[in-house]
């Protein structure tokens, strides 16, 4: 396995290539991405908007993880709004790496801040989060779900 890790502004990324690993993996977050919005318009708004932080497997060009990223400059915050490794990638650093990047390119385009929500119970993220800086801004439960969700944020 070769990885390759790329950055694409908005439109930049071929809009099929993120509705096919959106769908793919959006079940597999808890509470699942369609269970809290319509994936479709996800999907859209994201693509117009958002930056992506993609780990490609070279070998079958093969996206194997993502992170979408909302970068906006001060007085605002970045904000994270997914992150998906595909099952076969996970624990190996793929996720970890690209969370780092997008950090490091939001506070390269001037960001204040970055920011994300999670689940609380996702102990082994959220002390990766800790580890590197983040605070806990706010917990409420999730709607629709018993899970309690954690807003982090990380100065700059």
């Amino acid at each position: 396995m070769k990885l390759q890790f790329e950055i694409k502004v908005k439109t930049e990324f071929d809009k099929d290539e993120l509705s096919n690993f959106v769908w793919k993996t959006e079940g597999r977050l808890t509470p699942s991405l369609s269970s809290r919005v319509n994936v479709d318009e996800f999907i859209d708004r994201v693509h117009q908007n958002a930056t992506f932080f993609i780990a490609r497997d070279t070998e079958n060009n093969k996206i194997v993880a993502l992170n979408i990223v909302y970068v906006n400059k001060a007085p605002e915050r970045s904000y994270a709004t997914f992150l998906a490794v595909l099952e076969e990638y996970e624990s190996m650093g793929i996720g970890a790496r690209l969370i780092l990047n997008a950090i490091k390119y939001s506070k390269k385009e001037g960001s204040a801040c970055y920011s994300l929500s999670m689940r609380k119970s996702n102990e082994i993220m959220l002390a990766f989060y800790q580890k590197n800086g983040f605070v806990i801004e706010n917990e409420k439960k999730y709607p629709n779900s018993n899970e309690t969700q954690v807003d982090l944020r990380l100065n700059f």
